[in-house]
Parts: structure tokens; C-alpha cells; sequence
């Protein structure tokens, strides 16, 4: 009678938390409304058919790729899964995500085709918000509701939210992706191998408790990169049940393309500079914008900038004027024969073609290096004089 009575409190606890988790997906696209901080709200620059006809088309046209989807992941997939599912849609090689999405959870998901690859760093940076249902009272081994429950604990009267505010040390999961020796940690926790996992500095700006229904609650967390949701349910004395990312950086869940919208995935790819709202613009003409890809410095502003081209497409990521992540061309390059060319783009125009003028002087050289031989203790010695000898010059 006893197993009979445990095995209905689990159906209808699972029952409970189905409900509780269906309610949260339903509220989902609404919830990035008005109650999200003020940096994650706002249209963006241009709108979707704007920035297609005038940016992604002659991209296309071209075959130079590069731009941000903003996926809306859904449950039960893998971040890698969508990936693949990009690469084959889209046709082009060089795709990946950045920041990674459990399978229990589902929201955005951005995913980089081509050169856009190169500022992950910068997307994996930007803020971000998650809308998180939690599970009071149970502890469990992945910190999840897929893990078995290790530890049970009571059940609070209110959420005591303010010691995860700020600068807070937190200790990832063992089920995640975090390497460790060059393998993830969820590999040795499979395996039943037992790691060392040293707890990280995170950044947490808020909590809001959305529902409040005990052993259940709704949180809002607004943190930084870094932060692990399943590791503050874990903290709260509890584990996650469900979660959403509803925004990251400028990209809102609100304006994610879904899986069954691949087959129109030019209509949503966002382009460099629109994924980099945060970095300083700096215009170049097209002689700079050539001096930038052959990785030459120009005057810019102190710190980061993006460096933009004649039609608005991203040049470069300088700092202090220097390049430090270059972009290909775009599809077209205007000419600029008919112009006559000031004093400075006369100077940049002979530093570039001098410096392409010394590394091939300088390859023909090295070319023309007979090997060195070497003595029975391995140190080169001097190679042989390639100049004929005086006997052999003939008379002068």
C-alpha cells in the first residue's frame, strides 16, 4: 500500500510540473514584453526586408556569406543538432553557435554562418536573460529534473534572492559542456569518474519572481556570460524544470526564426555590424578598408571599433586603430580610378604596395638560402658562399 501511495504523489508531482512547464512555454514569446530590463528592449536599426534587399541579397548573389541567425531553439534538440540542421539549409561550411543550449531547454539560439564565426567571443559577452521554472525542496544529479533526486530539503516560505545578486562565486554542473583536461565534464560524469570542479566568478544583475507557488516558482534571471541556471536552482535548494533564454544581447526571442522557417533562412540572417551594437563605429574609404585587410593600422578612436566600408559591411574589429579581427570583402567594390586621389590614400596606397613588395623580396630570398649544414653536435654552421670565387669571375 505504501509503494502503491508513492508511486501516486510521483504521477501527480510529475503531473504538477508538466502543467507548470506548458504554462511557461505558452508565456514564453510574451514574456519578452515590457517587464524586460531597458538594454534588451528597442527595434532594431532597420527593419528585416530593409536590411535583406540591401545587405543580404548582394550577399547571396555574390557567395560571400556572413551573418547571425537568431534561431528559437525548441526542446529536445541539442545546440550542435541545430547547427547541422543551418549548415544543411544554408549550404555553407563554416557554422557555429555561440553559447550553448541544453536540450531541456529552448529559446535563442545564435547561430553564425561564415566570417561571422570570428566575433562568437563578442556574442558569447553580450548579457543575457532567461525565464526559469525551479523546483523547491529537491536536490538532484544533474540539477535538473533528468537527474535523480540526491537530496531533499524543506521547502521555503519566501525566496531568499538576495545573496545571488551581484558578483557571486557559482560551481558549474558535472552534465555540462566545461572542459576539463580537453574532455567536458558531462563525459567524466557518465562515466561515473569523479572531478574536481572549482567554482567560477558570475555576474547576476537581477532576479524576478515571476510566480511564486510553493515547491514551484517562476524566476526572470538577468546575468552575464557564465552563469549557469541549473547551478542557482541547485543553489536555491532546488533543481530546474524548464527553462527559456528569451534574450541575448539585442537579439530577442520575439524576433526568432523557427526551425520550420530554414527554408527562408535569408530572410532572417542578420548581418556583422547589426550583431555589434555595442562597438563604435568608425567609416573607411576603400584604400583604408584595403589597408585594414592587409592587416595595416589607420587612425581610429581609443578602444574597440568596427570599421565599416563604403556600402555599411563590417571591414574589421580594430583597436586603437589597429586590426584585430578582419572581415573579407563584400560583393561589390566600387572603383575609384576617376577620382582623383588625395595625399593620404597616395601614402596608403605605397605603404601597402611597399609592404607586399618586402615579403616577396624577402620569399625569394629565403628561397635562394642554400640549407645550412650542421656539425656532429646539431648547431648549424655557416652555409657555403653562393658567390663565385675571384678565379672564376673572369677578367674584369
Amino acid at each position: 500500500m505504501a509503494k502503491a501511495m508513492r508511486k501516486r504523489q510521483k504521477t501527480s508531482r510529475q503531473k504538477q510540473e508538466i502543467n507548470y512547464s506548458a504554462r511557461i512555454q505558452i508565456d514564453r514569446r510574451a514574456s519578452t514584453g515590457g517587464s524586460l530590463d531597458a538594454r534588451h528592449e528597442g527595434n532594431r536599426p532597420a527593419t528585416i526586408p530593409t536590411i535583406v534587399a540591401n545587405i543580404i541579397a548582394p550577399m547571396i548573389s555574390s557567395g560571400v556569406i556572413a551573418g547571425v541567425l537568431n534561431v528559437d531553439k525548441p526542446v529536445g534538440l541539442t545546440s550542435f543538432d541545430v547547427v547541422a540542421r543551418v549548415r544543411r539549409a544554408a549550404g555553407v561550411k563554416r557554422v557555429g553557435h555561440a553559447g550553448t543550449l541544453d536540450p531541456l531547454a529552448s529559446g535563442v539560439l545564435l547561430i553564425c554562418l561564415g566570417q561571422a564565426t570570428r566575433i562568437v567571443s563578442y556574442l558569447h559577452d553580450a548579457p543575457k536573460v532567461y525565464l526559469a521554472g525551479v523546483r523547491l525542496g529537491e536536490r538532484t544529479s544533474t540539477y535538473d529534473a533528468e537527474g535523480q533526486v540526491i537530496e531533499r530539503l524543506p521547502v521555503p516560505d519566501r525566496l531568499a534572492l538576495e545573496g545571488f545578486i551581484g558578483e557571486v562565486w557559482q560551481t558549474p554542473p558535472m552534465f555540462s559542456a566545461l572542459k576539463r583536461d580537453g574532455r567536458p565534464l558531462y563525459d567524466y560524469a557518465r562515466k561515473g569518474q569523479s572531478v574536481d570542479v572549482q567554482p567560477r566568478r558570475v555576474r547576476i544583475d537581477r532576479i524576478d519572481v515571476i510566480e511564486w507557488q510553493p515547491p514551484l516558482a517562476m524566476l526572470r534571471v538577468f546575468c552575464g556570460k557564465g552563469t549557469y541556471i541549473r547551478s542557482l536552482a541547485n543553489d536555491l535548494g532546488g533543481h530546474l524544470i524548464s527553462l527559456v533564454r528569451e534574450a541575448v544581447g539585442s537579439f530577442l526571442l520575439a524576433q526568432a526564426m523557427s526551425l520550420d522557417q530554414l527554408s527562408s533562412w535569408e530572410n532572417y540572417v542578420m548581418p556583422i555590424e547589426a550583431a555589434l551594437p555595442q562597438l563604435q563605429r568608425l567609416p573607411v574609404d576603400t584604400d583604408h578598408a584595403a589597408r585594414l585587410r592587409h592587416g595595416l593600422p589607420v587612425e581610429g578612436p581609443a578602444g574597440e571599433a568596427l570599421a565599416l566600408g563604403f556600402d555599411g559591411h563590417a571591414v574589421a574589429i580594430v583597436d586603437a586603430g589597429r586590426p584585430k579581427i578582419v572581415f573579407g570583402p563584400g560583393p561589390e567594390t566600387p572603383s575609384t580610378e576617376t577620382q582623383d586621389p588625395t595625399p593620404q590614400t597616395l601614402r596608403a596606397r605605397s605603404e601597402s604596395h611597399l609592404c607586399h613588395a618586402e615579403r616577396r623580396e624577402a620569399s625569394v630570398l629565403v628561397a635562394r638560402i642554400p640549407r645550412c649544414a650542421r656539425n656532429d653536435k646539431g648547431i648549424p654552421t655557416a652555409p657555403p658562399d653562393p658567390r663565385p670565387s675571384p678565379d672564376m669571375r673572369g677578367a674584369p
